[in-house]
């Protein structure tokens, strides 16, 4: 059951999507993998990871010492999907941050990646909030189709 202060609405919701030319449980084993660099894109330098699956607190180390702190709320290898909370954003300027990560069958031998995220702006506007969040989830995708393009021969 979800908390009562993920009923409220969050001032910005983004979604994105990329079809990926690889059977889903290609592309979910690297999205699923909550430890992995991979959807950072060079952007994360480490990660550490306390725990597996729903309740697994993982921190992202950015270049300069910064971190970003999440918890996975809930991780579903059958229908290939995680929702993960930012619980320390450290240099982001947002609060209220819930992600959700998600590999569904296109045939197969496709998928298509889906990522969304919504998070309440702190001193940003609501439109600098939207195009960062659009930006680091175009980012992901293209990390991750980037990454599997790799796996097909």
């Amino acid at each position: 059951m979800p908390a009562l202060a993920d009923l409220f609405p969050r001032q910005v919701s983004c979604r994105r999507a990329v079809r990926l030319a690889v059977p889903a449980v290609v592309a979910w084993a690297v999205v699923g993998d909550i430890a992995s660099l991979v959807p950072g894109g060079g952007m994360i330098e480490r990660v550490d990871l306390e725990g597996e699956g729903a309740g697994a607190v993982r921190t992202f180390h950015l270049p300069g010492g910064a971190r970003i702190v999440e918890r996975i709320e809930e991780h579903d290898p059958v229908l290939r999907r995680y929702v993960y909370r930012i619980v320390d954003g450290g240099p982001l300027d947002c609060v209220d941050y819930l992600g959700l990560a998600q590999v569904t069958p296109a045939g197969t031998q496709a998928c298509i990646l889906s990522w969304a995220a919504m998070a309440n702006p702190v001193a940003a506007d609501a439109d600098s909030l939207r195009k960062m969040l659009e930006a680091n989830l175009d980012h992901a995708l293209q990390a991750v189709a980037d990454h599997v393009a790799g796996a097909v021969p």
